[in-house]
């Protein structure tokens, strides 16, 4: 609830209302651990926290260690311990409209592809792994190269929106396998130059931000508009990297920061008008199945070899005696 100067109160409903006082222990299990209960069978997953710079946004999904993050990535191993799973990761920023592979920095031919699977990225490096640590030390080498500067609102303010993308196939199934891709997103905050005082750089990189940030909301605006056709993923490199997420095939968790400033009501009442809206926004998450061809072409190889050699001839002479019979009813 949302008191406003002359004493009228505005009413906000949520799946969840996290106090200041939770700890991350329980936001993880809130808002991250059905979204990934639901990878591991092979659903699309994406987990994203949004709201105004300084509101908690980076501290909620990475903490000192022990946000969404790295809780996610332990979850994810303690679930695939002795189970045939393979788990591979990849890093990306999106700065100023560029995708950069934090990763491989060198790398410079990413795009953003659709297929009738949905959206993906090309170009982009995969590093399998087989522990939780090996995942929170290449994690960490993607941090460093990160964008963050100084604002007036933060002294390690975030200039980029992050996307840790983590893709789990399960090869249990016989020939038919499954995977998942969990999207852990950390956003930019949306900033005011008034109040960040941006200038240079780093007032460009508040106006692409805040673009990205934008055309975010008309997105969600559009999915629950009846009256609106056009959904504008292609927008921003945002949305569009996010369409599967938002009304296509993924489950999403969104959280809410917000601050207790008053001096900031604006920009509260803004974020609480998105999580309203993102709220009534339906997906429609499916099971991404795949066929082992190269399984299925051993197992097809074994059964013929199985096959018992005293049939073929039986099957031979039966040919020739209805042959024989037919030439003998011509005869007569």
């Amino acid at each position: 609830m949302v008191v406003n100067e002359d004493l009228t109160k505005r009413n906000y409903t949520f799946d969840s209302i996290i106090p200041p006082t939770a700890s991350q222990e329980s936001v993880f299990e809130t808002v991250a651990r059905p979204v990934i209960d639901r990878v591991m069978e092979g659903y699309n997953g994406t987990v994203f926290a949004y709201g105004q710079t300084g509101t908690g946004k980076t501290y909620t999904m990475v903490g000192s260690g022990s946000g969404i993050i790295p809780r996610s990535l332990k979850y994810v191993f303690a679930e695939v311990e002795e189970k045939e799973y393979e788990v591979a990761m990849s890093f990306i920023q999106i700065y100023k409209e560029s995708i950069q592979d934090l990763l491989e920095p060198g790398s410079s031919d990413i795009k953003i592809r659709e297929s009738a699977n949905g959206v993906f990225v090309t170009g982009l490096s995969w590093i399998p792994i087989g522990s939780a640590q090996q995942a929170m030390n290449i994690f960490d080498v993607g941090e460093k190269n990160r964008v963050v500067a100084f604002s007036a609102l933060r002294a390690h303010s975030s200039r980029s929106h992050a996307v840790l993308m983590i893709r789990v196939e399960n090869k249990s199934k016989g020939m038919t396998n499954t995977t998942g891709v969990l999207y852990l997103i950390d956003l930019a905050g949306s900033e005011r130059v008034k109040k960040t005082k941006a200038t240079a750089n780093r007032l460009d990189e508040a106006r692409k931000i805040n673009f990205s940030l934008s055309a975010l909301g008309n997105c969600i605006h559009a999915l629950t508009d009846p009256t609106i056709s056009h959904v504008p993923y292609r927008d921003s490199k945002l949305t569009r990297l996010l369409q599967d997420s938002l009304g296509g095939n993924a489950k999403t968790s969104i959280i809410v920061t917000i601050g207790p400033s008053a001096s900031y009501l604006e920009e509260t009442l803004s974020s609480l008008k998105f999580g309203r809206r993102a709220m009534c926004v339906q997906n429609q998450p499916r099971v991404n199945q795949s066929v082992d061809y190269k399984l299925l072409c051993s197992e097809l190889q074994l059964s013929l070899i199985h096959i018992s050699e005293p049939t073929r001839p039986l099957y031979i002479s039966y040919a020739v005696f209805c042959l024989k019979k037919k030439k003998k009813k011509k005869k007569k």
